[in-house]
């Protein structure tokens, strides 16, 4: 399938991606079916097949416009003139609101990575975020606003264990949502991160 622009999108398709991302973000990718994405859309399946050749493919194009759109925001939060723990304070909030979003099941989903070409390509959007974060942070270091005497790399690699950690069962019982196990996580690396 060749790569979509959203501007190219037909009206039927754009419904049939909203439907789709709706079902996703509720009951997880895993759960849902392409008969509800078709069924809820009102779309046949044979029009679903036209646009996409699996649920898949679907799914991919869904993310593609969550780690988009989501870039986007935090890109020009980090480009604001401000102080850096401002700006990282603006993060976390868009992160929770994107958090709050999506069901359990969904990041559950996410997180697990049963499908091999959405694992690759949340692989692949994690490490391009992280050498983000990383150079942040550097120059956030460089300029002395953060402690000079945590290593970077340490940081980077403590938020990959992070992720690990939100994995687990367990943790993620004791918070009511998602959203709110994040802001405890942030809370707790970040102000360990942030200048004496």
């Amino acid at each position: 399938m060749k790569e979509i622009k959203s501007k190219e999108l037909s009206p039927k398709m754009v419904h049939l991606v909203e439907t789709a991302k709706e079902l996703f973000f509720r009951y997880g990718i895993k759960r849902v079916s392409i008969e509800e994405i078709c069924q809820q859309s009102g779309v046949s399946k044979m029009t679903f097949y036209r646009y996409f050749p699996n649920k898949t493919a679907i799914a991919k194009h869904v993310l593609e416009s969550i780690y988009g759109e989501g870039r986007e925001r935090i890109n020009s939060i980090l480009a604001m003139e401000a102080p850096f723990e401002e700006r990282l304070k603006k993060v976390l909030v868009t992160k929770m609101e994107y958090a709050d979003k999506y069901s359990r099941e969904f990041i559950k989903d996410l997180m697990m990575g049963t499908e091999p070409e959405l694992k690759k390509y949340i692989e692949e959007e994690n490490k391009k975020s992280l050498n983000e974060i990383r150079r942040i942070f550097l120059e956030a270091q460089k300029n002395g606003e953060i402690r000079s005497d945590i290593k970077v790399d340490f940081v980077i690699y403590m938020m990959n264990v992070m992720k690990e950690v939100f994995k687990d069962e367990n943790l993620q019982k004791l918070y009511p949502d998602f959203a709110s196990l994040m802001k405890d996580a942030f809370n707790f690396f970040y102000y360990g991160v942030l200048k004496k």
